[in-house]
């Protein structure tokens, strides 16, 4: 496939204001045995994609995000490790939060019909899934818990 992926803009989304609501909880929350033996793997990467004409725009996007963060908090987030108790939490502390959730526009160069190709799984592309997610390092903690790449065609 090559390199047909473009990044156009990174922003970071933050939870929106809550207004009069109580703000989340901010804090940590100890991972369970089973979400501990999955952080050596990789990453959980979700691919979805969306035909048509009336697509929301980027930026309802974000605040559609940003909505979101504000109700669960964690996906705004870190996963980190705790020496003192040797735990690996998710950190929502006013520390691990302020930078928000990595928001990347992309534009795709291929067809219309290589898009529907992919959706298919007709084949199986490795090199044109990693273009289509955004790369997140998790070798080390701490490590986002959320990054979201939008993709449009040219």
């Amino acid at each position: 496939m090559g390199s047909r992926v473009r990044g156009v803009n990174v922003t970071h989304v933050h939870p929106a204001n809550t207004g009069d609501q109580s703000p989340p909880f901010h804090g940590e929350y100890k991972l369970s045995f089973l979400d501990v033996f999955h952080i050596a793997t990789m990453p959980v990467q979700r691919l979805f994609f969306f035909d048509g004409p009336n697509l929301p725009p980027f930026p309802t996007l974000q605040s559609s995000l940003a909505a979101t963060l504000a109700v669960f908090l964690p996906l705004a987030g870190k996963l980190a490790f705790r020496a003192s108790t040797g735990d690996v939490v998710m950190d929502c502390s006013p520390d691990a939060v302020p930078s928000g959730v990595q928001f990347i526009e992309a534009e795709f160069s291929g067809s219309a019909y290589d898009m529907r190709r992919l959706a298919r799984d007709e084949e199986h592309d490795t090199d044109a899934f990693v273009q289509l997610v955004p790369k997140l390092e998790a070798a080390l903690l701490p490590v986002p818990v959320l990054s979201v790449q939008v993709t449009t065609r040219e």
